[in-house]
């Protein structure tokens, strides 16, 4: 009977050894499976983020084109009014106020600001 109860003893003690082993695998299972869900409603998140980042892109997208359509007109204004200033053109010219008297440099600014104002 001694021969018996040693092996069941043994057996006893392999088996609270397996089961110490079992719950220790366990834990790390629950910490694996509770870092896994916290994975997951990240990702969840970022692709989340990733559309709205999308849209707002587009969005920015959409208001540049809007901008540079309204730029187009405005770059030609300046550029034919940078060409006047420079006096760069191949035919003489001058511009004249309301007098008729001609007008130069700052007082041709100063002349186009007041048109401006009164077509407001």
């Amino acid at each position: 009977m001694m021969a018996t109860d040693t092996a069941v003893r043994d057996l006893m003690t392999k088996y609270g050894d397996l089961l110490d082993k079992y719950y220790k695998i366990a834990e790390k299972y629950c910490s694996l499976s509770t870092d896994y869900l916290e994975a997951c409603q990240t990702i969840r998140k970022l692709r989340e983020d990733s559309v709205k980042l999308d849209e707002a892109y587009e969005a920015v997208l959409r208001q540049r084109d809007h901008l540079h359509t309204q730029m187009a007109p405005l770059r030609k204004d300046a550029e034919r009014y940078r060409l006047v200033r420079a006096n760069s053109l191949s035919t003489p010219f001058a511009v004249f106020d309301k007098n008729m008297e001609i007008l130069c440099d700052e007082e041709c600014d100063t002349a186009i600001d007041a048109a401006m104002k009164e077509t407001k």
